[in-house]
């Protein structure tokens, strides 16, 4: 499916985040009676408010019954932890030019940044190419998938809702963004992530 509208960029602010908090506390959920948590509960809530109106990146708690042991901290960490997220960052990892195996697929790079944390999302896409006499080469003539997904060593999960493509270069040069919903550790955001593949005079893909 396409996206419309997307801003074609290789950054893209966050439009959402859903989050929780999971980080170290000296609180653990045996020691919090239901009334605390209640209380705790309403604190974020507002945390979270306020967290949206300074950056202007919409924030939210998720249902309490949905909270783990490790989500009950203070409440000096949990707004922490709402602007980290608040002001996550995607960047694309630089193509090395390698060619894949394949002429008709290749997977590339970008990484999610919150605060301290930095992971892996791969970005794998299949497309047709064609050889074109004008240019006496191959160049891009469709896609057949795009999909995504972290490495198998995170901790967090990801889940792709939709992509965009734009044909560049005469047919070279494919840009294509993803959205989806990443979490980790009961913290989740939608956002976008980009990256360009390109085809090879022989019709291989990098």
């Amino acid at each position: 499916m396409k996206l419309t509208n997307l801003a074609k960029i290789l950054m893209i602010p966050i439009l959402a985040v859903v989050l929780t908090l999971n980080i170290t506390s000296t609180y653990a959920a045996s020691t919090i009676s239901d009334s605390e948590k209640e209380n705790y509960y309403a604190q974020y809530v507002n945390i979270a408010a306020e967290v949206s109106e300074e950056t202007g990146h919409k924030v939210w708690v998720l249902p309490i019954d949905e909270f783990t042991d490790s989500d009950w901290v203070t409440t000096s960490k949990f707004r922490e932890q709402a602007f980290a997220f608040a002001n996550l960052q995607v960047k694309p990892v630089v193509n090395d030019g390698t060619i894949s195996r394949s002429t008709g697929s290749d997977t590339n790079q970008t990484t999610i940044t919150v605060g301290s944390i930095t992971e892996t999302l791969y970005i794998y896409g299949s497309f047709e190419t064609q050889y074109n006499s004008s240019h006496d080469r191959q160049i891009f003539s469709g896609v057949n998938v795009i999909s995504s997904y972290l490495s198998s060593s995170s901790n967090g999960t990801w889940k792709q809702i939709d992509y965009d493509h734009d044909l560049l270069d005469g047919g070279r040069t494919y840009y294509i963004t993803v959205s989806g919903t990443y979490t980790r550790l009961g913290l989740a955001t939608n956002l976008y992530a980009s990256t360009y593949f390109y085809c090879s005079s022989t019709g291989g893909i990098s």
